[in-house]
This record gives structure tokens, sequence and C-alpha cells, in this order.
């Protein structure tokens, strides 16, 4: 495999767009990985991306500039370098022009997308997960068009904690708090606070990321026994351990879905809220709502209805758990590798 030509990700991560986007290409590079395909990262990986990127096993080469702000054709020439495979692009800074351009590469390009803002897919395939992927009104000559739950991209340890997950019963004993990699409105805090400040009694285990920047005061409101950790190179472990997880609108609320672990979501922007709500009504959520425009006292409200309510976490689970096939991410690789 060293010597085979590399699929290459092109994909940001940055305090500013988080880790979502990287996190969801290292779970297909290990799906192609398990199908003997080597593969190479190329974006501005900072916000941890490249300890995250480097501790899957995965090469890469970080530039200065996202991929909105570089040359573009000097960008196809350091890529054609590595006489690549296939490219794979995840990037929100990325349009239908910049496709054709990578296009020029002469490999396929496969687009990772969430929302079908491009005018045009002219790309060899277009992958979305989202659970209204296939309601969006995309338009293109994508040869293949990867789109809907089945097609999930989790990390290989989630895989297979799918297998051994054993769900809680009764009351919520340990609550997992992950807003995700990127939290510029400082949800986490917030979030903690009102937990500690009501009648849970059970354990909170925090996860954020590398460049959240409120550490101590997140620490002040937690209490003896609860636990923070900073940047995990997985969240299968912390995620396995937990009864109920509450976590940003982004990749999170699927992984916790997909596990069957019941998730309350605080979306941190409207696009996050637009399609928590479906995600919502699909039975797969809670929704707590916009993060930016629900007050305390709602926050407060919604979050005791979530511990109150065993059967609806019940419902939540369950729902999860038939939404999803066992291994997405080997779905949506196996589909891939017909096209690369």
């Amino acid at each position: 495999m060293t010597d085979a030509p590399p699929v290459i990700f092109l994909c940001d991560a940055t305090p500013e767009i988080g880790l979502g986007h990287v996190s969801r290409c290292v779970a297909l590079a290990e799906a192609f990985q398990e199908q003997g395909k080597r593969s190479l990262f190329h974006g501005k990986l900072e916000a941890g991306a490249a300890d995250l990127i480097q501790q899957a096993g995965f090469a890469y080469e970080a530039i200065d500039s996202t991929l909105g702000e570089c040359d573009r054709p000097a960008l196809v020439r350091a890529l054609v370098a590595h006489q690549p495979c296939a490219l794979v692009v995840d990037s929100y800074a990325v349009d239908s022009h910049d496709v054709s351009i990578l296009g020029t590469a002469g490999v396929p390009v496969v687009v990772i997308d969430d929302f079908a803002r491009l005018d045009r897919y002219d790309c060899t395939a277009v992958l979305n997960f989202g659970v209204a992927a296939t309601q969006l009104p995309y338009r293109g000559s994508a040869k293949r068009w990867l789109l809907g739950l089945e097609y999930l991209l989790v990390r290989r340890a989630l895989r297979t904690a799918r297998q051994k997950r054993v769900p809680a019963k009764g009351a919520l004993r340990h609550v997992l708090v992950c807003i995700g990699g990127s939290d510029r409105q400082n949800l986490t805090l917030r979030v903690a606070r009102m937990l500690r400040a009501s009648n849970y009694e059970g354990a909170l285990h925090v996860v954020v990321g590398a460049s959240y920047e409120d550490l101590d005061g997140l620490r002040r409101v937690l209490r003896e026994g609860d636990r923070v950790d900073v940047q995990l190179p997985s969240l299968a472990a912390a995620m396995c351990d937990a009864d109920l997880c509450i976590c940003g609108g982004g990749l999170t609320k699927y992984e916790a879905a997909y596990l069957g672990l019941p998730c309350a979501v605080v979306s941190q922007n409207e696009d996050q809220a637009t399609e928590t709500v479906q995600f919502a009504a699909d039975g797969l959520a809670f929704d707590l709502g916009l993060g930016e425009s629900v007050s305390d006292e709602e926050l407060v409200e919604r979050l005791e209805h979530v511990f109150r309510d065993e059967v609806g976490r019940r419902r939540v689970r369950e729902a999860g758990l038939r939404a999803f096939p066992n291994d997405p991410t080997a779905n949506a690789a196996t589909a891939l590798a017909t096209l690369l």
C-alpha cells in the first residue's frame, strides 16, 4: 500500500471552522485503508486537526491558507505531483468553478457536501449523509450521488463500539457534553453551568476542542467526580460510557444517533438548527434550539424535559439504531471505490 497512488483529502480545520470536515474525512480514509488505499490530507490544519490526522495514522501537508484563500492552479500542480488516484473535497469555501479546476488534475473528484450550496456539481461523485440529503435540489453531471444516512461517515472506533455498547436503563448517571471542536459562543460553559445548578446529581464528562478558551471558567462550575478532556482522538469511549449526550448541531449528533446514544442538540448556527429540526422530527434527537436565540429559561426547561423523559430517550435510541446500517462508512467507501 505504501507505493499505491493516494486518495488526497482537501479539507480545512481552524478555530472558526471546527474539526467536523477533517473528522469525517478521516473516517472515510479509515474505510479506504481497509480496502488497501493510501490517503494524504492537504489543507489548513489548525485547532488540533494535524494531531487528529497523525493519531489516525495518516500523512498530511499543512498549508498557511484555507482552500478558499489559496491559488487554485498552484494547488492543482501541488496535488498532481503526488499522482493521486482521487481527490476528495470537503470545504464550504469551494465553489462550482473550483470543483471544475480540480477536475483538471485528471483524476476523479468527490465532493462531500451538506446543503447543496453549489450552483452545479460537475464531478465524479457527491456524498451527503445528511438526514435531508435526498430532498435537496442538486444539479450537475456527477456520475454518482451518495445521499442519505446509509453513507454516514463515522470513525472506525465508533463502528466497533456500536457492536459492544450496552444502553443504560433508568435514571441518568453519566452525561457527556460535547458541543464541538469549535465553540465560539461558549455553549459548553453555559450548558455545564445549568446542569450543575439543576437537580442532576450524576457525573458530567465535558469534552472541548483544542481551541477552547475558557477551561478555567469551565472547571470552576464542575463538581468533584466530573471530568474535562481537551481534544480526544475519538469520542467512541466517551460515548460508550454516557447515558445522554448534549452536543452541537454538527457531526456529533449523527455519531450519537448511530451509536444509539440519546442526544440533545443545541445548534451553533442557522444551518445546523434547520437540519436539527428535521433530525428531531425523525425521532433521532431532542432539539434544544439555536444557542444564540434560546433563552436560559427555555434551555433549562428543555433540558429538564429530556432528563425526565425516560421513554422518549429510549425511543430516540431505538430510532437511531434503526436509521443507520451497521457500517455506513464502508458503504460509502465501497460505492466510491467503483469510481476511483
